[in-house]
């Protein structure tokens, strides 16, 4: 469907302020089209003579039949406050100082320009793909009088309880607000610091099937288990935000490919191949590696993944790649290209100085450490590696 020369990708939302779509634009840009009734329309057309870093300015607008109108903004991909806090639960306070004060001088220009905001809620609260935080659909916009003054001074108070739970200095709200006092109130509070934007880190059932179960040995298959646990966390720095629009850069976070689960079957007690010719020259001395069997053997899928790391790098370090049966899951793809592995790998689990992320679901765990991952199972009540996933590079 096309509107106004802009290519519906997909609708978006739909509720009493009209339909929201994603779309394609000349250029093939990708913007945001809000279809809307005439009041919306001129509430959006006030809202757009203020300006802002952190208020969404008004593309392109235009007639539609029905007494509609399409207003056209730019596509901001970081998704809504509401997203956010729906996903994480809560912001840090350096954090939620960094999307308040960006509301508060969204809220300045608008008043500045004499216009009140007429509805605040998380959902308003947008992010680019910076990350730095943008008032958007501003459809209720009107001419500002003391009472929307104070209305706005009310709706950001009640936000930044949300993200500030327990006493901020904020004004009382008589109009005109001091937007330049609120400010200072916050920075008072918390040193600004980055949003994170990042998804979570992918779920075990996300990398395995839904029934987890080590690959058959011989018949019968061994049995599976169940239960979970899981626990994460993350974090960066950025500086004050004042003055002009700042970059916020999101911390990487741990990306895992798609797992292909195509279990090999291993055949046990391959018969040896007789021969006539002369014996063979003795072979290399095995490599000994030396494995922590306790950690392995364990319960704690973090000290396992440690163990079996370092075991895996001292395999692959090493001539004798028969280790690697203590330390991969037999009939795994990984083992599989370990045993081919050629030249020097990089470090399973390299030492960083952040903390570790783990998550356990039944016998499977994902472990994360500086980037790089694991992906572990426990076979025959030891824990072998399924999967390795390396970190970025910078």
């Amino acid at each position: 469907m096309e509107l106004g020369g802009y290519r519906q990708i997909r609708l978006l939302s739909e509720g009493a302020d009209g339909e929201v779509s994603l779309c394609r634009g000349p250029g093939d840009a990708t913007v945001v089209l809000r279809t809307v009734a005439e009041g919306p329309a001129d509430a959006a057309i006030a809202g757009d003579a203020a300006a802002s870093p952190h208020l969404a300015p008004l593309l392109d607008l235009f007639e539609l039949p029905g007494d509609r109108f399409g207003l056209v903004y730019r596509w901001l991909p970081g998704g809504s406050l509401a997203d956010l806090l729906q996903r994480r639960g809560e912001l840090s306070a350096g954090e939620a100082v960094t999307v308040l004060v960006s509301v508060a001088r969204a809220l300045a220009a608008l008043h500045g320009a004499g216009v009140a905001c007429g509805r605040l809620r998380a959902d308003d609260v947008l992010f680019d793909a910076d990350g730095t935080p943008v008032v958007a659909g501003l459809c209720r916009c009107e001419e500002l009088t003391s009472h929307n003054g104070d209305s706005d001074a009310r709706s950001f108070a009640v936000l930044a309880s949300a993200l500030l739970p327990g006493d901020l200095a904020m004004p009382r709200p008589q109009a005109p607000v001091d937007w330049g006092r609120v400010e200072e109130a916050l920075f008072a509070v918390a040193e600004p610091r980055p949003v994170d934007l990042a998804p979570p880190p992918p779920t075990i059932e996300q990398l395995l099937p839904s029934r987890i179960s080590p690959p058959e040995a011989a018949p019968p298959p061994p049995p599976a288990g169940a239960g979970g646990r899981m626990r994460a966390g993350a974090g960066a720095l950025v500086t004050a935000i004042r003055g002009v629009r700042r970059r916020v850069w999101v911390p990487a976070l741990l990306c895992g490919a798609a797992l292909v689960v195509a279990l090999l079957v291993v055949p046990e007690d391959a018969p040896d191949v007789a021969t006539s010719s002369p014996a063979p020259a003795p072979s290399p001395t095995p490599t000994t590696v030396v494995l922590d069997t306790a950690a392995i053997a364990g319960d704690d899928p973090l000290a396992a993944a440690i163990a079996l790391a370092a075991g895996r790098d001292a395999c692959l370090a090493g001539s004798d790649r028969g280790c690697l049966d203590a330390v991969d899951q037999p009939g795994s793809p990984l083992i599989e290209a370990d045993r081919f592995a050629d030249g020097p790998q990089p470090p399973t689990l390299p030492e960083s100085a952040e903390p570790p992320f783990v998550q356990r679901t039944g016998d499977a765990a994902l472990v994360s450490v500086g980037g790089a991952g694991v992906l572990l199972v426990r076979v025959d009540e030891e824990w072998r590696l399924r999967d390795v996933f390396a970190a970025e590079p910078p």
